[in-house]
């Protein structure tokens, strides 16, 4: 190569560079933008990226106005009623018979429930209300024979039999009056519309403290279900979490009907059908002092007027008899005396306690007219006197007491037991607990649960939370007084003094709904009771208390209680009588027992003995 063509290419080298450079934009320009190969195939058409975001657009701005101004078609409803007119009016004769489809059209698919119209309208931002507490609650207990049948929802009918085997029952029954009218106000403050404040109780719970034997309370403890008492199965609501709609609510409704439908099984049931023993009672304070004058009247024959006024009688009339002597029945005739006399009388007093007995079991069935008619008539006997009498009154009182309740209930058209002052501001709510141990001391609380008046409304509460449960729980109320579970023995000094170093007792067993007594001598280092024979039973019974007699003292001055009235009244008075020491089984504490006749126990046992 020539010297001088490689100066030229020195001198012009960067020129030549800059034109390649030029040379290769025009290129990639000319090959990206004017002769791309990058296209796409939409709506028929090759488009480049450029153009494919106007002509989505426009499809979708064509597809808009397509759809508002499409109108769709309505096809036109059978006409079944049509066709069956014009089928019965040509005859069952007709050449020709209009055939109706095997099935029919349906109306709306199945699936989420269709919304109601003006649905929530008024109930927004609801603040569900909390069932309020219990007024404090009352416990009551005894110690019956029962029918352990297991409860159902459907009230038990006044004329039913019992079935089974009557069994030894312990029981206590706590009951309270609950503020519905307040909880009615609480709900309409928060917000309730007016037909959501009705309230449906689904239950009572309760739960007891047992007293140790330090004097201190055990912890609250949960009281087993009992067979008396039914419970309803309250389903948990399910919500579908895209559209909010409760997906089980024809299962909601049926419990909810079920509530409605069993309101006194489910916040006051019924007891177990006793056949003797301790009766069942209404276990609210005051219900009591219901007035059954107005209610149940009076036999015309038993009414007393005032007596007449004793005086001189006028000049020429006879004078009046002469009145019966202070203690003496005017209405016991004059017996004769021998045997066949005795005979009499010992048939009379076994009527008289069987009139007595078939009135208790009338009582414990609510056949309440029945047990009023066989007490009555077991008072109009001659030889029903002492504790037969009283007995018997009881009884019948009982069931008066118990024909007045009903009768007020009904008369508020419910059958939950209203207030006997407040009427339904207050409604009478209990549990049963027949898992309790003789001779325990408990102490209960109580707490209502009630039916949620807006589960399922989740667009219509304050926390949607409140809305995914059926029913509401409330809070505890104050604990009742204690209350001692009867035992099935008692014992007692029968004397008030010793004999050949030993004590006399009395001890009384529960047997069958009777009690049985015996006496036993005991010293220091005897056990209290064992066995004997009891002849009205014609049978051995175990008297032994398991009490230890650690100490015996005899004529220790102590003060002995007398109750004096009806209204808790009661004196003192100074004594000499035995003391025992012993240890009782029961809770391990030594305790002193001393004679006293005037002991009101003692005087009750004695009269309901065999």
């Amino acid at each position: 190569m020539a010297k001088g063509s490689l100066n030229v290419i020195e001198m012009h080298i960067e020129k030549i560079l800059l034109g390649l450079a030029g040379l290769f934009v025009v290129a990639m320009f000319v090959m990206y933008f004017v002769m791309t190969p990058h296209t796409i195939d939409y709506n028929g058409r090759s488009l480049s990226p450029g153009e494919l975001e106007d002509a989505i657009h426009q499809s979708a701005q064509g597809l808009q106005q397509a759809v508002r101004s499409s109108k769709p078609e309505t096809p036109a409803p059978p006409q079944f009623a049509s066709q069956l007119r014009a089928e019965f009016a040509q005859g069952v004769l007709s050449g020709e018979a209009v055939t109706l489809p095997a099935e029919l059209t349906v109306a709306a698919e199945f699936g989420l429930p269709i919304p109601v119209l003006n649905e929530g309208e008024g109930e927004v931002d609801v603040a569900v209300v909390k069932p309020l507490r219990p007024d404090v609650p009352r416990p009551m207990t005894g110690r019956s024979m029962a029918f352990q049948t297991e409860a159902t929802l459907e009230p038990r009918a006044d004329t039913a039999t019992p079935s089974g085997t009557p069994a030894e029952t312990v029981w206590v029954s706590v009951g309270a009056w609950y503020p519905v009218e307040a909880l009615r106000g609480e709900m309409t403050a928060a917000g309730y519309a007016p037909f959501r404040t009705r309230i449906y109780f689904t239950g009572v719970d309760a739960q007891r403290q047992v007293l140790r034997g330090d004097g201190t309370w055990s912890d609250w403890q949960d009281v087993p279900p009992s067979a008396a008492m039914p419970r309803v199965t309250m389903p948990i609501p399910a919500m579908d979490d895209e559209s909010g709609y409760i997906l089980n609510g024809e299962q909601l409704d049926e419990a909810l009907d079920d509530v409605k439908a069993h309101q006194q099984q489910l916040a006051a049931p019924e007891f177990y059908s006793i056949d003797a023993g301790s009766l069942w009672d209404f276990p609210v304070p005051q219900a009591d002092s219901i007035e059954l004058a107005a209610l149940v009247a009076q036999p015309e024959d038993r009414k007393r007027g005032p007596r007449p006024r004793q005086g001189r009688p006028p000049v020429g009339q006879p004078a009046a008899q002469p009145a019966a002597r202070p203690g003496r029945d005017p209405r016991r005739p004059q017996q004769p005396r021998g045997r066949a006399a005795a005979e009499d009388r010992t048939a009379q007093v076994r009527a008289v306690r069987a009139d007595i007995r078939e009135a208790e079991q009338a009582l414990a069935a609510q056949d309440l007219e029945q047990a009023i008619q066989l007490a009555e008539k077991a008072l109009e006997n001659p030889f029903c006197r002492g504790p037969m009498q009283r007995k018997a009154q009881n009884v019948r009182d009982a069931a008066r007491k118990r024909l007045g309740v009903l009768s007020r209930t009904k008369s508020y058209g419910g059958t939950m037991l209203p207030h006997p002052e407040l009427g339904d501001e207050k409604l009478a709510v209990w549990v049963h607990d027949d898992a309790v141990e003789a001779g325990r001391t408990y102490r209960y609380r109580l707490r209502a649960r009630i039916w949620n008046r807006y589960v399922g409304r989740i667009k219509s509460v304050r926390d949607p939370q409140d809305a995914l449960q059926a029913e509401l729980v409330g809070e505890w109320s104050l604990p009742s007084d204690p209350v001692t579970v009867p035992p099935g023995t008692h014992f007692f000094l029968a004397s008030g003094s010793t004999t050949n170093d030993g004590a006399r007792v009395d001890v009384f067993k529960w047997v069958e709904g009777r009690w049985a007594r015996e006496s036993f001598e005991v010293r220091a280092g005897d056990v209290i009771g064992g066995l004997k024979r009891v002849r009205e039973l014609d049978q051995e019974i175990d008297f032994n208390t398991g009490a230890l007699v650690i100490d015996m003292r005899d004529d220790v001055p102590v003060q002995v209680r007398i109750p004096q009235g009806k209204r808790g009244e009661f004196t003192y008075r100074d004594q000499q009588s035995v003391v025992i020491l012993y240890l009782d089984p029961a809770d391990g504490q030594v305790k002193e027992m001393m004679y006293n006749r005037d002991d009101v126990l003692y005087k009750d046992l004695k009269e309901r003995e065999i």
